[in-house]
């Protein structure tokens, strides 16, 4: 179930098919069905793992890629010229752009 999970994290859920399950785990797809009854099965499972999963940053993938990571959590200059602007410390500074770009990651929309 985990490489379900990341792969759907990769392609989205509505995306994923047990065929690109299979190609990940090395497997064929017939191979599966020793495993889940189907897509319907795998769906249900991975809802699920979610549910025993819930944490306080739900929308926070279990992995990235270097390039997520930079896109989402690099300040763009317009974002240090605001957060220069809106605090008086270079410690009040950092953690304002830590907040603004955590809170980027979470509420990202991954569709």
């Amino acid at each position: 179930m985990n490489t379900a999970v990341l792969l759907a994290e990769e392609v989205t859920l509505d995306r994923l098919t047990l065929n690109q399950l299979a190609e990940r785990l090395g497997m064929k797809t017939p191979s599966l069905y020793n495993h889940v009854q189907g897509l319907p099965d795998l769906n249900a499972g991975l809802a699920a793992l979610g549910m025993q999963r819930k944490t306080a940053y739900p929308r926070l993938k279990s992995s990235y890629s270097q390039k997520e990571l930079s896109e989402i959590y690099t300040p763009t200059p317009e974002e240090r010229v605001w957060a220069e602007q809106n605090t008086r410390f270079d410690m009040a500074h950092l953690g304002l752009l830590v907040l603004l770009k955590m809170s980027a990651g979470v509420f990202r929309t991954p569709y």
